[in-house]
């Protein structure tokens, strides 16, 4: 399945109460990311794919690799954490997890 595919599941099984959203080519997140990670991250093709509404995390997509940051809007890359996903199906699984044990 898709992003968008997985955002309708949610959707029809948690309605507007679901706490994260899709992206539609934002480059505002990316660009926070860059700021936090400095040079480290140059030379990567990345882009942003969800954000949660409850806390700063974000679902990015690096090449063939997603993961969640949990964004500090800082200088500070040090406090920077991530999830790294091996695909888009784990990535999904652990957001809607996170939402049930921890929103619902």
């Amino acid at each position: 399945m898709s992003f968008e595919e997985w955002f309708a599941v949610f959707d029809q099984k948690y309605g507007n109460d679901f706490n994260w959203f899709v992206l539609d080519y934002d480059s505002t997140f990316v660009n926070e990311l860059k700021h936090e990670l400095g040079i480290k991250f140059a030379n990567s093709s990345v882009s942003s794919i969800a954000k949660c509404e409850s806390n700063d995390n974000v679902l990015f997509l690096f090449e063939n690799v997603y993961r969640i940051y949990h964004l500090t809007y800082s200088n500070n890359s040090s406090n920077l954490s991530y999830i790294e996903f091996i695909d888009l199906n784990s990535a999904m699984k652990y957001i809607e997890k996170d939402y049930t044990e921890n929103y619902l």
